[in-house]
């Protein structure tokens, strides 16, 4: 996956983990609603393994993932660029939630 950034490429169980660990984040600092973000940390667990991917899996991202969006649909813009800052920061850290 290409990130957003300087163009820096990542693999998926990276990305999918560090979009985790910043919903996580900013959940917490911006006291958003709790999202179940378990099945992305396993997707990327899955894609790590190179293991079998259920549908039912696949399923609750999708339910995540839609409940992110409506959430992020509310939210201040510079709120959410200044927790995506502090992700980047972690990230170049290698600082996990």
């Amino acid at each position: 996956m290409r990130g957003h950034d300087a163009g820096e490429w990542y693999t998926a169980p990276d990305a999918l983990a560090s979009w985790a660990d910043f919903w996580q984040r900013a959940i917490r600092r911006l006291a958003l609603p709790n999202v179940d973000l378990v099945p992305f940390r396993q997707l990327s667990e899955a894609f790590r393994d190179d293991a079998d991917i259920s549908l039912s899996l696949l399923d609750a991202c999708q339910a995540s993932q839609d409940t992110l969006r409506a959430i992020y649909r509310r939210c201040n813009v510079y709120q959410i660029r200044e927790v995506a800052k502090d992700e980047q920061t972690a990230i170049l850290l290698g600082i996990q939630q």
